[in-house]
Parts: structure tokens; sequence; C-alpha cells
């Protein structure tokens, strides 16, 4: 997975020249505690560490990631809810670790998977709150057939 994201990345860097995501901090989307004991640990923490590795081979670049977010209310598991759902769900579901603001590099989100956007939303506005810019999100795989598009 770490190499698929890695490509298209690189993909989306070439496309998009104005938009260095080289120079990003990668920030994933935190998993739930519930979720976290069910698969034996974070999912995403080891799929960035291979894709900075595979960066930094590559490349020669420094990406880095940093758990910037923490859940800041219990959320419901979004497997089974509808678009509407998601997104009361998923409100105000954020917030930064008060000891972890980095404004020295534009954010990049990553999470696993993309459906409504409603966690992707919500992530988005609990770091612009705090002024910072986010550049936009990459996703492992996303759910085609559920998003809304606007």
């Amino acid at each position: 997975m770490a190499r698929a994201l890695s490509t298209a990345l690189e993909k989306f860097e070439l496309d998009n020249p104005a938009l260095s995501i080289s120079h990003c901090l990668l920030v994933p989307i935190p998993s739930t505690k519930s979720a976290i004991r069910k698969r034996g640990g974070s999912f995403l923490h080891p799929i960035l560490d291979k894709l900075v590795e595979l960066q930094k081979e590559k490349n020669g670049m420094r990406w880095r990631w940093k758990e910037l977010l923490i859940h800041q209310k219990s959320v419901r598991d979004q497997s089974e809810l509808s678009y509407t759902a998601r997104q009361s769900n998923m409100a105000s579901a954020f917030r930064l670790r008060s000891d972890d603001l980095v404004r020295e590099r534009p954010i990049l989100l990553i999470d696993d998977v993309l459906t409504t956007g409603a966690t992707l939303d919500s992530a988005f506005r609990a770091l612009r709150e705090r002024n910072l810019t986010v550049l936009g999100a990459a996703t492992v795989c996303a759910s085609a057939h559920r998003l809304l598009i606007r």
C-alpha cells in the first residue's frame, strides 16, 4: 500500500508542479481506540513509515509524518452510516494535540479510506481552526459509489 501511495503522490506532484508536496508534513487521520484494539495497532503508521523510507530511497526526499490530531469526542463506526449520519458523526470529531503545533510545513492529510469525505472534512476544519495550511489529502483507497460529488 505504501508503494501505491508513493507512486500516486509522485504522479500528483509531477502533474501539479505548483503544489510541491515533497516538503509537506504528512498527518494521518487517527484511528479510534476500539479500531486500534481490533487491528492490534494503527493501520496507517506502518504505511507512513514505509512511505517515508521509499521516498528517501527513491528521491532523497525527507518526508516526515506526525500524529497531530486526536479524537475529542466518541464517534460511531461509520461503515453502516448514511452520508448525512457520517457528517453528523464526524462533526468536530478532532482537535490538535496542544503541544504539537507545526507551522513550518504545509500539511497533507493521510487516511485509509475515502467514502463520503466526512472524516477528512472534520480533520481539515480542526487544522484550519489553528491556522495551519492544509494542501490536501491522500487516501490508500476510495469508495467511489458512496461519494457525494460536488
